[in-house]
């Protein structure tokens, strides 16, 4: 749109003048619940975003779609996530609504403003799409530091979470990320994203006066459980009173806000009472609910220097703000969090700083989180898809403090953020056409109270819901639908299926004339769909033609230890690097890779140990039925086992149109020191653990997979120097 248009339009819409058009800046959540901050009943200390919604407005019915992905798809585009192309999380599947990238007959809100004259600018996690086609910049952010995909750490950046600036990758996957604009401060993804939404404030500053779009996508309050001492230290013993008791606080805080109504009795408890746990976990619990208490209020502190930095720069008032999330508590793992049972306050030292799936609060913290109301992330029933919700802008209104009860949606920022600039959503884009806007502007809530029926869509996994006017058809996966009369029973424990079966079948049909519109897909087509896509996709070449598999070798099942066959030189064939072999132990030397070394046992059923030795930032490891074998990282087709020393984890991943993570584990790998690995290989099963030199278990892997039914076995190093030894092979009965 040209210049001179956008002004007209600000003119037409009574926005003002162009210099009046304001900044416009989204501050987003990762996986916090609904009564997680102050304003919204919470006992955790947010005193900036408590300062925010004093002076603006909070939202009760705010709602996003339950899960990362969508969310980010809904909040970026102003459509229902299937339309954007990520209907689940993100996964190729040849289908649209499930792609691995954003839609390209979608637009984001940075390539809408961007063409309005806005600068643009993200930091944190993006999470719809690593290839460069998908990419941040791609997608109309002129600035961006962060994550193309998921985090999942705060200290560290693990494997698949590399950092960009713009389009170069800065920070590769590393246990001590630099923090490179503030060198003597430690790297913490929520202060870090933080001090570059700054640093690209002051950069656009110093260009021109043109307003600017900053999205910032935090991590925080998201697994794993990293908080900074002085953090927890404010929380750790509030605790131990116990869920119920903070579950019963926040209600009656809700219902003295305003927030809710008394109507909407607080949800039943759906985990054990307090006082049936032991001593032991109970503390153990206080001390988890303390860190993610800790980890919210450090988000805070951050979102206090954003409204500072814009109070510096005489902009705040002028400055449209948002706060949300992208869906409600997670009970992943149940009831002790991710690895609960074992990563305790008792041996916090050793899992306080590992990325990935190291910890959470569990189930019974996240149901305070979601207080009043059931269920959790990825659901569709109201403890998934609400979210805290506040909106400030002094300049564009003048209610403070009040609360607006309208029924609105992560769809409704685009037609807002359109309002408000002048800009002009487009019909084609990029020589595409552009699918219309699902949501409606906030702009009305801005100046009144007065509630408009709305229908709205929800759909993740199978989890399903509609809401129309004050009624909402929901259901969790391959679960019958429930009924509810929202105005009383916000809280969904009234299931009215049975007596208002001509409401039940009108929302049903609704529901089912929108699926087929957006392309969704059950989860039995899902997973159908991404295995035909990957079944679809052309094997990986051989590099190299005279690299070629040795003759297999017919092992018969239940033959037990066979490991005496390797004596056998001819059964081995090296592809790349320089391996040797003396008295059972194999080795191999040099920086470059990959370095393979084959035998010709095809088997689908056996157990393996061997100990593993890795020099400096050194990755090796056991291939096993295996298809196909060529020189370069990705040019084989079959699993792999590894240890990586540089990025400290243990991965299981498969390889047969591109290397992809079946499973990974976080682990502290030290060079030169001993592992010993063990895997049991049966049907499509695989249970793997890995023992440091003194014997103790520091990983265990588990997952199913049944890509490749039957193979041949190698070892595997790259990236630096490997030694295998005391290697032992057991053919298992069928």
């Amino acid at each position: 749109m040209s210049r001179f248009f956008a002004l007209v339009c600000l003119l037409l819409t009574g926005i003002g003048q162009a210099e009046d058009r304001p900044n416009i800046v989204v501050l987003f959540a990762d996986d916090m619940g609904f009564s997680d901050i102050g304003c919204f009943g919470s006992e955790i200390q947010t005193p900036q975003l408590d300062k925010l919604a004093a002076n603006g407005l909070r939202y009760t019915h705010f709602y996003n779609t339950g899960r990362c992905c969508p969310s980010r798809a809904s909040i970026l585009t102003g459509l229902y996530a299937h339309q954007a192309d990520v209907g689940h999380m993100l996964g190729e599947t040849g289908l649209r609504g499930y792609r691995d990238r954003l839609s390209f007959q979608a637009v984001t809100l940075a390539e809408v403003l961007g063409t309005a004259g806005y600068h643009t600018i993200m930091t944190g996690k993006w999470h719809l799409g690593w290839k460069d086609e998908g990419s941040p910049t791609a997608r109309g952010f002129q600035h961006f530091y962060g994550t193309r995909g998921f985090i999942d750490s705060y200290f560290t950046v693990i494997n698949r979470t590399e950092v960009y600036l713009n389009d170069k990758l800065v920070i590769p996957p590393t246990e001590h990320p630099e923090n490179d604009l503030f060198p003597d401060r430690e790297w913490y993804t929520t202060d870090v994203f933080t001090d570059y939404a700054i640093h690209f404030m002051n950069e656009v500053r110093k260009q021109d006066d043109e307003p600017f779009f900053l999205y910032l996508a935090y991590n925080a309050p998201h697994f794993p459980l990293h908080a900074k001492p002085e953090d927890t230290a404010k929380y750790r013993g509030k605790y131990r009173e116990g869920w119920s008791a903070y579950r019963q606080k926040r209600y009656e805080k809700l219902v003295e806000l305003g927030v809710l109504t008394e109507d909407w009795p607080l949800s039943p408890l759906d985990v054990p009472n307090w006082d049936t746990l032991s001593d032991a976990e109970k503390d153990d619990l206080d001390f988890k609910m303390a860190l993610y208490a800790a980890v919210i209020d450090r988000l805070d502190q951050n979102i206090g220097r954003i409204v500072d930095q814009l109070s510096e720069m005489g902009e705040l008032e002028n400055t449209l703000l948002v706060f949300l999330s992208d869906n409600g508590g997670t009970k992943e793992t149940g009831l002790l969090g991710i690895k609960g049972e074992n990563n305790t306050v008792e041996n916090y030292e050793s899992w306080g700083r590992k990325g990935g799936w190291t910890s959470s609060y569990g189930q019974g913290w996240a149901n305070l989180s979601n207080v009043p109301f059931r269920q959790y992330k990825r659901e569709n029933h109201e403890g998934g898809i609400s979210t805290p919700a506040i909106v400030h802008w002094p300049k564009g209104f003048q209610a403070r403090g009040e609360l607006r009860h309208q029924v609105t949606h992560l769809i409704d920022l685009m037609p807002t953020f359109v309002e408000v600039s002048g800009a002009d959503y487009p019909k084609q884009f990029n020589g595409k056409e552009i699918q219309p806007m699902e949501g409606q502007s906030l702009m009305p809530s801005f100046r009144t109270a007065d509630t408009v029926p709305r229908t709205l869509y929800w759909e993740h996994s199978g989890n399903r819901a509609v809401r129309d006017g004050d009624w909402k058809l929901v259901a969790q996966s391959d679960q019958p639908w429930e009924l509810y009369h929202m105005a009383n029973d916000r809280s969904e424990l009234q299931d009215l299926s049975a007596g208002n079966r001509e409401r039940f079948d009108a929302l049903e049909s609704k529901w089912d004339r929108w699926a087929e519109k957006v392309g969704v897909l059950t989860p039995a087509e899902f997973d159908a769909a991404r295995k035909a896509n990957r079944e679809s996709q052309p094997k990986p070449k051989r590099s190299d033609p005279n690299i070629v598999l040795p003759p297999e070798t017919k092992v018969e099942p239940g033959t037990g230890l066979i490991s005496e066959l390797f004596a056998d030189a001819d059964l081995w064939k090296t592809a790349g690097g320089q391996w040797t072999r003396t008295d059972g132990v194999y080795r191999v030397e040099g920086d470059n890779g990959p370095r393979t070394y084959h035998t010709g046992l095809n088997l689908r059923n056996f157990s393996l140990e061997v100990k593993l030795t890795l020099s400096k930032g050194s990755q090796a490891g056991v291939n096993f039925r295996l298809q196909d074998v060529a020189e370069g990282i990705d040019s084989y087709a079959g699993y792999y086992l590894g240890i990586h020393s540089g990025k400290n984890q243990i991965m299981l991943g498969a390889a047969d149109f591109g290397y992809r993570t079946v499973q990974r584990e976080p682990a502290h790998i030290k060079e030169n020191e001993t592992y010993l690995l063990k895997l049991t290989c049966e049907k499509h099963e695989f249970h793997a653990k890995v023992f440091d030199s003194s014997g103790k278990e520091i990983a265990q892997l588990s997952a199913k997979d049944g890509t490749f039914r039957n193979g041949l076995i190698g070892l595997r190093a790259l990236g630096g120097g490997a030694e295998f030894s005391d290697l032992q092979i057991h053919a298992l009965a069928k």
